[in-house]
């Protein structure tokens, strides 16, 4: 089974100044899946600000619309620690 990439905790990271060489480091995820997080984020209009007040089933969908399963998650199949 895939892992699953947490989008709270990369917003959090990045919001706080956080390169994301260092954040993909702290959290295991390759810096492909901080970027795919990043260029979503930025895509939909999500903040840190706006993600602290959602848990992961709520903002999965909001940035992987056409990603989500039938838990909200997208697999993040290629997008884990390398």
């Amino acid at each position: 089974m895939a892992r699953r990439i947490k989008a709270r905790l990369i917003l959090q990271q990045l919001a706080a100044g956080t390169s994301r060489n260092a954040t993909a480091k702290a959290l295991g995820v390759s810096r492909h899946g901080i970027q795919a997080v990043a260029e979503a984020a930025e895509r939909e209009g999500i903040s840190w600000r706006d993600a602290e007040g959602m848990d992961e089933g709520e903002l999965y969908p909001r940035l992987f619309p056409e990603k989500a399963d039938a838990a909200g998650y997208p697999d993040s199949e290629g997008m884990d620690a390398s």
